[in-house]
């Protein structure tokens, strides 16, 4: 087993009047998800809030729209996409969904050799900028570039 560079939580992004800390808040019927089709994201809606009305587009670009526009309540998705689009909109609340808290590992991809140690000194930096909370700096100055300020950044969903 690989060690992931750092986790990413799967937050809500939506509507800021509805109540979404957990994945309980948003399996009721009464909640309109939009989701993009066939995305790991639609499989932990299916599986986390199967009673929820989950409305399948072809595109991120889609979901965000319908969102817009009042069709949908809210999505799931990655905390950058989720960050990036509250903040193009101005409007929204980003939250990192409970009951259970999901991450996504993301990894680096390393060439397999004979020789292991480059991949070991890969493996024990991805860990040691995770624990010492480095990889939520890059983040944070990255997605300023994207034109996030660091203080919009509303939730603590990298591990």
């Amino acid at each position: 087993m690989h060690t992931p560079v750092y986790k990413y939580g799967v937050v809500f992004f939506g509507r800021d009047d509805l109540p979404a800390n957990s994945w309980s808040d948003l399996n009721k019927s009464e909640v309109k998800l939009g989701i993009v089709n066939g995305t790991n994201f639609d499989s932990m809606l299916q599986e986390h809030a199967p009673n929820a009305s989950v409305q399948r587009f072809p595109s991120t670009s889609e979901v965000m729209a319908a969102f817009q526009t009042g069709q949908i309540d809210g999505t799931i998705a990655t905390p950058s996409n989720a960050d990036a689009a509250r903040a193009k909109m101005r409007k929204g609340q980003v939250k990192l969904l409970d009951g259970p808290a999901i991450y996504l590992p993301i990894l680096a991809a390393i060439p397999p050799q004979q020789d292991q140690r480059w991949r070991d000194f890969l493996e024990t930096a991805f860990a040691y900028m995770t624990d010492s909370g480095e990889t939520k700096k890059i983040y944070q100055a990255e997605i300023a570039a994207s034109g996030v300020k660091p203080e919009d950044v509303t939730v603590n969903f990298i591990q």
